[in-house]
C-alpha cells in the first residue's frame, strides 16, 4: 500500500549513505516484518553495507547479486513480550532504514 522510495547521497569526504522506506502520499509508513529490496547491482559495486542502527552502531548488511541484481532482507519483526496484556496499539519497530555504503579495499 505504498511506494518504495530510495535516497542515496555522498557527503564532501565521498562517503555514501542510502535510506530506504516507503511511502504513501507523502507520509511515511511502518516498515513491519522481513522486507527484501532489490536493486540495480551496479549502485552497490565496490562496496559493502553497514546497516545504520539507532545509537549509530552499524552492523554488516550481507547482499547477494545475481543477473545485475542485488538483494537483501531487512528484519523488522517485533519480538513478541510474554504478557498477558495486548497493547491497545502497537508501535512500529521503524519508518526508515539507514544504510552505510562502504568502500571495500
Amino acid at each position: 500500500n505504498g511506494t518504495l522510495t530510495l535516497r542515496m547521497g555522498a557527503f564532501g569526504n565521498g562517503e555514501m549513505l542510502m535510506s530506504l522506506c516507503f511511502e504513501r502520499v507523502g507520509r511515511l509508513l511502518p516498515l513491519e516484518g522481513k522486507i527484501q529490496f532489490t536493486l540495480p547491482a551496479g549502485l552497490l559495486e565496490g562496496r559493502s553495507l553497514k546497516l545504520l542502527g539507532e545509537d549509530g552502531a552499524e552492523t554488516d548488511l550481507p547482499f547477494t547479486v545475481e543477473d545485475g541484481v542485488a538483494s537483501f532482507t531487512l528484519d523488522f519483526t517485533v519480538e513478541e513480550e510474554e504478557t498477558d496484556v495486548v497493547p491497545e496499539t502497537e508501535q512500529p519497530v521503524a519508518y526508515f532504514a539507514l544504510i552505510h555504503l562502504v568502500p571495500v579495499e
